[in-house]
């Protein structure tokens, strides 16, 4: 307690409240209960109020944002009241304006979808994007289309922090029985070569069949997975810096697409065999050390709840929105008159987990923070990396060559989108892969291999018209097969002797992705052996304490079926390595998450949560309208919920908190079969319904707005014919 005659508080006002702004939540609570001076001081000061009120929302304030605090402060008050009442402010119906196919993304204010290069085909030769408007008097944008001569696999976003779009695409090659992947590094908001990347044009490898691809880009790293869909190719993980060009590391085993960044050098992978998540450190470029030589280290592995017999992990699928930012700034390409956005380290992050064992296909979603999963890396384990030193010699001028003028013009010249006026938005210097802000954490405005460049023909456009004549019949020719027969593909795999221009390392698989047959083909999965017919044990013992030479951090498995490439006990040397942490039991760290039964669920498309809430609809409410469920896992939420004596009529229920009688039925998630016994996991959360029935096929969810997604038919897989806007703030 401060006495109210101390000399602190003959310090003028504004002193004081610069000091407190210094502080976290924790902090301005404190101070606020601790005298009637500080409480004063907190409930005038809008500045103050809006620190506490972001931190509680799990939001980061806009360092560009020329709003002043109070209108920040009533955006945000009025943002966290229409979430929690579930009562949009204006909704709007967008119809999707090219033939879509099914590759698709979302991000906190732009929708992706592919354009198919003739209606009701696989060919993607397109990629449409579609600017979600943010209030009610906002005019629809007119889309962007950015086209490409070779068919598109897949594509990855980063437009808040870098306004980069990432496409993968195959063609074929001389060899009639190998195919090329290449990267494109494009800028989201003019469609032309990203000019930040100084290789925009890289090659992947080559591939002799269909391949599924998965995509993350957080700072500096592009983390792609390349993963054969008839199961019988090498597949593997590649860590790009994307800006240079060059590989991070060797490729790495990855049987399973699922990814998620922790942070810009953290990244987490499921691995199916070793039924585990993963952890891996990737290093930033060091001027003077060759990309290739940078060691990817697994720092830990997260123990997952041990299967029943005759059960195996088919795939497993995650997504944590927002991606953390180099350095953790604020995303310099996020509106400029947004004055908020969600913070990454807050985010929940969601894995859908489908499961076939002797009766059918099961499926569960778990939630975990990503603050949670990084809370589980052992301690000290950065002072355990060991890094290269920087050569003397300075960089080749061979790696900084840019595309050859041919390439960047053709890509420019691609036909104009649907906006032809479109500019790129202004551009602040870009932030560096290192902490490089000056602000203070808590700073608001006053109210006052290494791959090679493509040299293959250019990844221009055509004309929507031209995409009919679409002559690369090979591409066209794998892809109905891959169409008419899911299970099949051969395993004529090696044909390494027979790619004279690419590296061996760049040795795999390749094809057409669909995001809704990557969670629902259960043919593509079903050789996959389970953790236990391995014969690995889920317990410490699984993995030894053990060092390992040049100092990579990698855990020593003591039992076959070690996909992520890993040495064998024996095989390391004993001088000079890293001690390794055991694996995390699941008992150890299992009740911090929150597992559901998702078998009633609609198609679960892996957009649907967004910051710390996860939005869906029941499965048959295309023919029965439906209310609209989101679960919000925000833990301050949750609290307030609990203790307030009046709660929204949108709330059915608090689950986690509450009765001890109550406690223990939440808090268990049923094995149907699955697992060896039931999931206990506590994470709480507040499950809200809309008030209005919608017949959607599917929901997503970004920052501001629940998506609904209406298909032009009834099948599963129909395609996108419409988007429903609802939006919150």
């Amino acid at each position: 307690m401060i006495p109210q005659n101390s000399p602190f508080f003959k310090l003028p006002s504004e002193i004081i409240t610069n000091i407190l702004e210094n502080l976290l939540l924790q902090g301005l609570v404190t101070c606020k209960q601790t005298c009637k001076k500080f409480k004063e001081l907190y409930d005038s000061s809008s500045q103050l109020q809006y620190i506490a009120e972001l931190e509680i929302a799990g939001m980061k304030d806009n360092p560009y944002c020329s709003m002043s605090v109070s209108e920040r402060l009533e955006l945000l008050r009025k943002r966290e009241d229409a979430w929690a009442a579930l009562q949009p402010d204006f909704s709007a119906t967008i119809t999707i304006p090219k033939a879509p196919a099914g590759i698709y993304d979302v991000t906190p204010n732009t929708y992706l979808l592919g354009v198919a290069a003739i209606p009701n085909e696989i060919l993607t030769l397109g990629i449409q994007s579609i600017t979600l408007p943010s209030n009610a008097n906002e005019a629809l944008a007119a889309p962007s289309v950015v086209y490409m001569t070779k068919h598109i696999v897949d594509f990855g976003t980063s437009i808040e922090e870098h306004d980069l779009l990432a496409a993968v695409t195959i063609a074929s090659t001389p060899d009639h029985r190998l195919f090329a992947l290449e990267l494109t590094l494009f800028r989201h908001s003019t469609g032309t070569l990203h000019d930040q990347a100084e290789k925009p044009v890289i090659r992947l490898m080559q591939v002799d069949t269909m391949v599924s691809i998965s995509i993350e880009i957080s700072g500096e790293n592009l983390a792609i997975i390349v993963s054969a869909r008839d199961g019988g190719g090498p597949d593997e993980l590649h860590i790009f810096n994307w800006k240079k060009g060059t590989r991070k590391g060797d490729p790495m085993p990855a049987p399973n697409l699922g990814l998620c960044y922790l942070r810009e050098d953290l990244l987490l992978m499921p691995e199916i065999e070793s039924h585990t998540l993963a952890i891996m450190h990737i290093p930033h470029s060091i001027p003077g050390v060759d990309d290739k030589d940078l060691p990817i280290s697994l720092i830990t592995q997260l123990a997952l709840p041990p299967l029943a017999p005759g059960q195996r992990i088919a795939y497993v699928q995650c997504r944590c929105d927002p991606s953390p930012t180099a350095g953790d700034e604020y995303p310099q390409y996020s509106p400029k008159n947004r004055p908020f956005f969600n913070d990454p380290r807050c985010a929940i992050m969601v894995m859908e987990m489908v499961f076939f064992g002797l009766e059918a296909r099961k499926s569960y979603l778990a939630f975990m923070h990503r603050s949670t999963l990084l809370d589980l890396l052992p301690g000290g384990w950065e002072s355990k990396i060991k890094l290269p030193e920087p050569k003397a010699t300075s960089e080749s001028a061979s790696s900084r060559e840019r595309a050859p003028e041919s390439v960047q013009e053709a890509v420019h010249d691609s036909p104009p989108s649907d906006d032809s006026s479109s500019e790129a938005p202004p551009q602040p210097e870009p932030s560096s892969s290192e902490p490089a802000s000056t602000q203070p954490p808590n700073s608001i405005p006053t109210d006052q291999g290494a791959p090679e460049e493509s040299n293959a023909e250019p990844t221009n456009a055509l004309g929507a018209e031209g995409a009919q004549d679409y002559a690369d019949e090979a591409v066209v020719t794998l892809l109905n097969q891959d169409d008419d027969d899911d299970d099949g593909g051969g395993d004529d795999g090696d044909d390494d002797d027979d790619d004279d221009d690419y590296e061996d390392e760049d040795e795999d698989d390749g094809g057409d992705v669909d995001d809704h047959d990557s969670f629902y083909s259960a043919e593509d999965h079903e050789d996959l052996p389970s953790a236990q017919e391995l014969g690995i044990s889920l317990n410490n013992e699984a993995l030894a304490w053990n060092t390992v030479a040049d100092g990579i951090m990698y855990p020593i498995l003591n039992t076959p079926g070690n996909t992520l490439g890993l040495m064998q006990d024996g095989e390391c040397a004993l001088d000079g390595g890293t001690y390794i942490p055991p694996i995390v039991d699941w008992s150890d760290w299992g009740p911090r998450t929150r597992w559901l039964d998702a078998t009633k669920f609609a198609s679960v498309y892996i957009t649907s949560t967004a910051g710390q809430r996860f939005v869906r609809i029941d499965k048959n409410s295309r023919a029965q309208n439906s209310p609209i469920r989101i679960l919000d896992f925000n833990p301050y939420h949750v609290r307030k919920a609990h203790l307030s004596n009046e709660r929204y009529p949108c709330t059915d229920r608090i689950v986690g908190v509450g009765p001890e009688e109550l406690q223990d039925e939440s808090e268990r998630c049923l094995s149907g079969g699955v697992f060896i016994e039931d999931i206990v996991s506590r994470l709480p959360y507040i499950e809200s319904s809309t008030e209005k029935y919608h017949g959607y096929d599917a929901v997503l969810l970004d920052e501001q707005r629940i998506i609904g997604i209406i298909n032009a038919g009834p099948e599963e897989f129909s395609s996108v014919k419409d988007i429903a806007i609802l939006h919150y703030g």
